[in-house]
């Protein structure tokens, strides 16, 4: 392994280039032709198909692409870990990328980074209340309540409870200024 990446400091840095690199490159993707009929896929796969899109080879394209990051992402992870073996691939792990990506907002890329940085801040955070407080032993099932409740109370995650929020202030600051002109 390269000395680069047995440096902490040097891999977070590496790390959060390539999580800026890749973010960006998959909002160009989406905001591309292609992925605008990915998104009207989406949300009504019987009319993008009567428009003449064919949407299984949308739909590949979209697997591929979430494949290459996905083996991105796995290939820096396995390089922080320094080892894998098999118990890294439980459904753990795949729960845990479910979790990360219903609190932050499902189709929002930043969304998920958020909806990441959330769970890993409370695992941590968790995590150490366990060490003082007995009752955080089971930090996983308090996990598991924030996923019930976000599932229930919030289907579109924190990224849809932001533009609801900022489209409601939006309209707000609209109607003041046409009141304002009416008057």
């Amino acid at each position: 392994m390269p000395d680069v990446f047995k440096d902490r400091t040097s891999f977070y840095y590496i790390t959060l280039i390539s999580v800026a690199v890749v973010f960006i490159l998959l909002k160009l993707f989406t905001e591309s032709s292609t992925g605008k009929v990915l998104k009207a896929i989406s949300q009504n796969e019987n009319r993008a198909e009567a428009l003449g899109y064919q949407t299984l080879h949308y739909k590949l394209i979209a697997s591929v692409t979430a494949g290459v990051a996905a083996s991105f992402s796995g290939a820096l992870y396995a390089v922080s870990l320094r080892f894998i073996n098999t118990n890294v691939f439980s459904i753990e792990v795949t729960l845990d990328a479910l979790l990360m990506t219903m609190i932050g907002g499902i189709g929002t890329l930043a969304g998920a980074i958020a909806g990441a940085g959330i769970i890993e801040f409370l695992r941590h955070y968790l995590s150490e209340l366990a060490m003082t407080y007995p009752i955080f032993e089971r930090w996983t099932i308090i996990l598991g309540f924030l996923y019930i409740v976000v599932l229930l109370g919030f289907p579109s995650g924190l990224a849809g409870v932001i533009k609801k929020f900022t489209l409601k202030k939006g309209r707000k600051e609209r109607k003041k200024r046409e009141m304002e002109r009416a008057a």
